[in-house]
């Protein structure tokens, strides 16, 4: 997390070398939590955050507020929108990531994890077999596998099973995100549903943007008997733009790559 504060130093620094935004950084200390607070004191917006990932949040909520002349209603304390915020990219698009407000990353399991540790990254392993090496690792990514109803099972049936073997072989470990890519339509939306229901405590279930138009629906009907947290996957291919994923979310790394972004 060190190289993330001296990453943020540097771009403030470059930043006010070129425009005279009228905020100043307090503090930034080295907690796991990401909550800033804005004062304003002697006309200047006064940055503190509890950490450089929630300083690079800070920053860009004072520069809008700045901009648009809303000083007052961005005062105080805040936590992130989106506690989790995760791209899948490479080592080369970290300080990328970083400064768009991305704290973790997706990563296989034979990829070297020490240039993303060396800045704070949270690290999630997209498996498909269980794993003894957890250096490092904050969590688990599993995609559902592709199954038929057998003799004595319906698929719903072994899915909850799958869903509860990863369960068991997680817990204690790590964090677990599961992400339903099988079945359509308002097959897949109750599937999901169901597992929204079965799924344990530590468990994510993760889900496609462009999932069918019922599921948001359905969110809307039942979001106060949901209890299990969910990840929403964001597909893009697009350029950089000045927004940071907890404001408002642009998608994009890189014109030259096409990584996918996770928002919880």
């Amino acid at each position: 997390m060190l190289k993330t504060k001296d990453f943020f130093d540097t771009m403030i620094q470059t930043y006010c070398a070129r425009e005279n935004p009228g905020i100043t950084i307090d503090s930034v200390d080295q907690k796991q939590s990401e909550d800033y607070e804005l004062q304003y004191v002697q006309e200047k917006i006064v940055l503190k955050a509890d950490n450089p990932f929630g300083a690079i949040l800070g920053w860009q909520r004072a520069l809008n507020a700045s901009k648009s002349g809303y000083i007052r209603e961005n005062l105080g304390r805040r936590t992130p929108r989106f506690p989790l915020r995760v791209f899948e990219g490479s080592a080369n698009e970290i300080k990328e990531a970083i400064q768009h407000g991305y704290n973790a990353v997706v990563c296989e399991p034979d990829d070297d994890r020490t240039p993303f540790l060396d800045y704070g990254l949270k690290v999630i392993l997209k498996l498909q077999e269980p794993l003894d090496d957890w250096e490092g690792v904050t969590g688990v990514w599993v995609e559902s596998e592709l199954i038929e109803d057998d003799e004595y099972k319906t698929r719903i049936e072994m899915l909850e099973e799958d869903l509860a073997r990863w369960e068991e072989w997680a817990q204690g470990k790590c964090d677990l995100i599961y992400q339903l890519v099988h079945g359509t339509e308002t097959v897949w939306v109750k599937w999901f549903l169901d597992l929204c229901l079965k799924a344990k405590k530590g468990t994510t279930l993760a889900f496609p943007a462009t999932c069918p138009d019922m599921l948001w629906e359905r969110f809307r009907q039942t979001l106060d008997l949901i209890h299990t947290p969910l990840l929403v996957a964001m597909d893009r291919d697009c350029d950089l733009s000045e927004h940071l994923v907890d404001h408002g979310f642009c998608g994009g790394v890189s014109k030259n790559s096409k990584p996918q972004f996770f928002l919880n």
